[in-house]
């Protein structure tokens, strides 16, 4: 059994930066980032003119516990994302 403070629900919102045009599709960033992560929600901000991702997005993930999500901090530090929590 997990200690108690490990056997929490945690949701991440974090906003990414530097995202490539074909962000645009939410499929493409939870690839890009998120393969192993219950994604809640994600919203890539989209240039109307272009239809392409304008190189931000706002992702709101599910983790397990407190551990799990600092895991998946390090994995996006790894893979050179730029990204700010916003818990």
């Amino acid at each position: 059994m997990l200690p108690a403070s490990e056997n929490h629900v945690e949701y991440l919102s974090l906003e990414l930066e530097g995202l490539p045009a074909e962000a645009a599709d939410d499929k493409v960033l939870k690839n890009m980032y998120f393969k192993n992560a219950h994604v809640v929600k994600a919203e890539p901000q989209i240039n109307v003119l272009t239809g392409a991702c304008s190189g931000k997005a706002k992702v709101k993930v599910r983790c397990a516990n407190a551990l799990k999500s600092d895991n998946l901090l390090k994995q996006l530090y790894n893979k050179g994302a730029k990204f700010s929590v916003q818990n």
